[in-house]
């Protein structure tokens, strides 16, 4: 059988790579190309909208200039004249005549400079006096809401109101007062469509005004469009008429749009073509002075040279995107055909050198195990070390403070107890005296209490004295110890003392300042009440379970020992924090206001002098449980 030549291997290897990469990154290239044309079309469309956005704004802002504009207009040619003498004088005496006389040439020189096409004079009860601008209109009564507010409340007031044909007007109406009294009204108004003509002509935009026909009576608009020379179509669109334009035809998608209106008018931009145009249309809703809706305008802004341009970009950026795919698919293809050949020769060499590779990973992960050990061990007598120190440090200072308990508790011992004496005798003294001094007095005495007993733990911890122990009850002991503690009367006091248990064998004074110092900071840890529980059971393994109480829930199961009795004494307070668990039985630890932090570390040294141990559990939001353990009395009763 002939054999195959190596190198008609090697290039068919190079060969199935090449086709094995180059497919995949074609179509990546194909992917990424729409991706980008997608984000480059997103992006302009994104712009677009932003221009629209900003057009509609400027569209309302100046709609909202123009109209401010021209009230400001209107006042200050009113105030000019009201202030004439000899309109006033006419007015007073309703002389018709005189007011045209002198209102034409202002009315022809404010029409042309300011657009100001309205100028009324108006009698004290709403009867229209003179039209300046029709002048042989006269004589009927004018309920416009511009007039009875300014009527109603004495003051100029101006909004856009419909006048009695339809059109809509920038109205400003001054009550026109002589001597404090009303002499009648004088308006002037501005027509809507010639603030649309400004928009037109600053914005470089056309607007077309629609108003629904519900707000219009049809013989009158006719009417006045015949007046004005304006074409007269009412059915032009179903449910509005196109109040003004600021171009004579309508584009035929407006003219759908409007075709379509129904109900209620909302703000709302798109984008309009037609005969090769195209526009940002911005639709802007309007109402009246009363509320109602009257119907929008439509405003067009012309973008067809942005959208030709946008859709040229498209066209380029797709193009280059092509060309630049094209160029480096050849590139690649090349590339890869160099590289590939060497792909074969080199896969002998790679396995050599993957070889070796596994051999030094299995050297580098025996030397890894080792520095970990190494360091594990470091770290061990580290932290032993560091330990050693922190009670080494610990030792020292519990030596200095036994030291310095010593001498400064008797010194402090004697004046205080002079001071007790000299408060006992004050309350003898002063027995009749007012409840103000009766107070002092007890505080006095009880800050002294306090002191002593501050005074008794500095000294029990630098000296513990060796216990008297003798056979006691539990309920004895225990007893001495409830009556030198005040229950506060919001703390429910419970106690579960069998007597069956045996006799104790301790020192009843040392362990009576023990329990009196539990229930005390029970009672302390339940400021707002609570349940205090203190309860006995016997701890010994070869009794029998009928023999011993049950432990109490919430209490630590301290490890049996035979022939001793637990003592828990369990609060429902706030509980005590993890982090201050480890550090109760620390000397000059403490988390309360007054002390220095020696109680709890006295009452374990009591408790293991008595042959004891003492353990503590607790639960945050639930309470807390101290167990004392102390011996039977070794002939039991």
């Amino acid at each position: 059988m002939r054999g195959k030549h190596p190198e008609n291997d090697i290039r068919s290897v190079a060969s199935g790579v090449r086709l094995r990469v180059l497919v995949p990154l074609f179509v990546a290239m194909i992917l990424l190309l729409l991706t980008f044309v997608s984000m480059f079309f997103r992006e302009a469309r994104k712009r677009q909208s932003e221009d629209i956005a900003r057009t509609a704004a400027s569209v309302e802002d100046m709609f909202q200039a123009q109209s401010i504009e021209g009230v400001q207009v209107m006042r200050s040619i009113m105030e000019l004249v009201i202030g004439d003498r000899r309109l006033e004088e006419a007015l007073r005496a309703g002389d018709r005549q005189a007011l045209l006389d002198i209102s034409e040439p202002i009315l022809k020189e404010i029409s042309g400079r300011n657009r100001i096409t309205h100028f009324y004079y108006i009698l004290p009860d709403r009867t229209m006096l003179l039209r300046v601008q029709v002048p042989d209109k006269y004589g009927d009564k004018i309920d416009r809401f511009v007039l009875r507010e300014a009527q109603r409340t004495g003051k100029p007031f101006w909004g856009n109101e419909q006048g009695p044909f339809g059109s809509l007007t920038l109205r400003v109406t001054y009550p026109w007062y002589s001597n404090g009294e009303v002499i009648g009204y004088l308006e002037m108004g501005i027509e809507f469509e010639d603030i649309m003509q400004a928009f037109h002509k600053m914005l470089d935009v056309d607007v077309f005004v629609a108003i629904d026909k519900k707000f219009l009576d049809r013989v009158k608009w006719e009417s006045m469009r015949r007046r004005t020379g304006g074409e007269a179509n009412w059915d032009e669109f179903p449910s509005v008429i196109v109040l003004s334009r600021t171009r004579p035809e309508i584009p035929a998608p407006i003219s759908a749009y409007l075709a379509g209106l129904k109900g209620r008018h909302v703000r709302r931009t798109f984008e309009t073509a037609w005969g090769g145009r195209v526009a940002e249309t911005v639709v802007v809703p309007f109402a009246d002075l009363r509320g109602r809706e009257l119907g929008e305008l439509v405003v067009l802004r012309d973008i067809t040279g942005a959208a030709s341009e946008r859709r040229q970009g498209l066209i380029w950026v797709a193009t280059l995107c092509t060309i630049i795919t094209g160029v480096l698919m050849a590139f690649f293809y090349v590339l890869l055909g160099r590289v590939q050949r060497d792909v074969a020769q080199r896969t002998a060499r790679l396995t050599e050198a993957q070889r070796v590779l596994t051999v030094e990973q299995v050297e580098r992960q025996r030397a890894e195990r080792e520095n970990a050990e190494l360091e594990r061990k470091v770290e061990e007598r580290t932290r032993q070390l560091l330990d050693a120190r922190e009670e080494l440090v610990r030792k020292e200072k519990l030596a200095i403070l036994g030291q310095l308990s010593g001498s400064v508790g008797h010194e402090l011992r004697n004046p205080l107890g002079v001071m007790s004496n000299a408060v006992y005798f004050l309350k003898m003294v002063l027995a009749e005296a007012d409840e103000t001094v009766k107070e002092y007095l007890g505080i006095v005495e009880t800050e002294i209490a306090n002191s002593l007993r501050i005074i008794t733990d500095l000294l029990d911890f630098a000296r513990t004295k060796t216990p008297q122990t003798k056979a006691v009850t539990v309920t004895e002991l225990m007893d001495e110890s409830l009556g030198r503690c005040t229950i506060p009367d919001n703390v429910l006091l419970q106690t579960e003392i069998p007597d069956s248990l045996p006799l104790l064998r301790v020192d009843p004074l040392q362990m009576g300042q023990v329990l009196t110092n539990l229930i005390t900071n029970a009672a302390q840890a339940m400021p707002k009440g609570g349940v205090l529980r203190v309860a006995a059971r016997l701890a010994g393994a070869d009794l029998a379970p009928a023999q011993s109480a049950p432990a109490q829930a919430g209490c630590p199961q301290v490890a049996p020992v035979q022939d001793f009795i637990a003592i828990s004494v369990t609060d429902t307070g706030e509980g005590i924090s993890p982090e201050h668990m480890t550090k109760l039985f620390q000397p000059l630890f403490t988390t309360k206001a007054k002390g220095i932090g020696l109680g709890l570390v006295v009452c374990r040294s009591l408790v293991e002098t008595n042959g004891g141990g003492i353990e503590v559990e607790s639960e945050q939001g639930k309470g807390t449980c101290f167990t004392v353990q102390l011996p039977v009395h070794a002939d039991g009763r």
